[in-house]
């Protein structure tokens, strides 16, 4: 089962210099994730695209923050290179966002859901070279943790680096052509729905 995701936003022709330093701190401060108000976004904006996939889920599971998620974007970030070392003991899935520029959390999620348009559920990528990994991670049915953080990495040509964790593990390779199960909103879990999403219920289902 592959866990790790990576997107690269290709550099824009004319595109500014990287931001200073300084520029980054008050950048960081207003996208940390340390944040409520952060947290809440991230959660609304996967919730909001979970609810919204074609064909409808019968099973897909609303997402909530999780601290241990979160947690595990630390390693990355003491050395910005794309690797990941877990040392809880608990495994994620990680869809990774490489940019040249910043980008809010809001934009950054929606650059994983684009692979979307090119997805055909119960057949997967629609051509050979398109990468669907992120999006299939991001509506993975039973992966309701999320828990993401951002770097800046001055010396690397792409500056910010953008990760999320969801656990559990999304995108076996069994089964990631349809990564929820298909039918009307909420099939599986009658009694347990909000707006669309199951709640309430046995997340760690098998």
């Amino acid at each position: 089962q592959e866990t790790k995701h990576i997107t690269v936003l290709t550099p824009s022709q004319g595109s500014s210099p990287s931001l200073t330093s300084l520029f980054w701190y008050f950048t960081s401060l207003a996208l940390s994730t340390n944040r409520t108000d952060q947290q809440k976004l991230i959660v609304d904006k996967h919730n909001a695209l979970r609810r919204r996939v074609s064909p409808p889920a019968s099973n897909m599971l609303r997402m909530v923050s999780c601290m241990l998620a979160q947690n595990k974007t630390a390693p990355p970030f003491e050395y910005p290179i794309q690797t990941h070392t877990s040392t809880s003991g608990v495994t994620c899935g990680e869809n990774i966002l490489l940019s040249s520029q910043p980008k809010t959390w809001a934009e950054a999620i929606k650059v994983w859901h684009s692979q979307s348009s090119n997805f055909k559920y119960g057949f997967g990528a629609t051509t050979k070279s398109a990468n669907v990994k992120n999006y299939a991670q991001l509506v993975w049915y039973n992966s309701y943790q999320v828990g993401c953080a951002v770097a800046y990495c001055p010396k690397n040509q792409y500056n910010y680096f953008y990760v999320c964790h969801y656990c559990p593990p999304g995108n076996n390779i069994m089964q990631v052509a349809a990564p929820y199960k298909k039918g009307p909103r909420c099939a599986d879990c009658p009694g347990h729905c909000e707006r669309g999403l199951c709640s309430k219920c046995t997340y760690f289902s098998p």
